[in-house]
């Protein structure tokens, strides 16, 4: 879906990539799932960090650090769930630069009621 011109982030990688489903149903996804070509069942993960990347460029570029919260979220906890620590600290602070940014447009511009809850569990668990 389009807003503006942008891509809605890409909040549903994640979850998607780190389903799993996708080890149950193994040779399905290997065969199957995967739209891009270069995405398999073992290099899911490192996938998803790519896109994300792809996403907080372009999200960068437009100043939407609404948008960019989620993405660095995302891919902490996609960090986490790799057993990369160091880089998925980096970015849930990041996450956070990015909720502190978004406060100061205003409260027209929001974040799930959840945001501070699940990073602090996450940080206090990795970090």
């Amino acid at each position: 879906m389009m807003k503006s011109g942008l891509p809605v982030p890409i909040v549903c990688t994640r979850p998607f990539f780190a389903s799993p489903a996708i080890e149950r149903w193994r040779k399905w996804y290997a065969d199957h799932a995967f739209l891009d070509e270069t995405a398999t069942v073992d290099n899911r993960y490192a996938k998803s960090i790519e896109y994300f990347q792809k996403a907080a460029a372009i999200y960068t570029r437009h100043n939407r650090t609404d948008w960019l919260t989620y993405v660095n979220l995302n891919m902490g906890l996609t960090y986490e769930q790799m057993g990369d620590r160091d880089s998925a600290c980096r970015a849930f602070e990041r996450s956070a630069e990015n909720y502190r940014a978004t406060a100061r447009f205003g409260p027209e511009i929001k974040v799930a009621a959840d945001y501070h809850e699940v990073l602090a569990s996450h940080k206090k668990h990795v970090c």
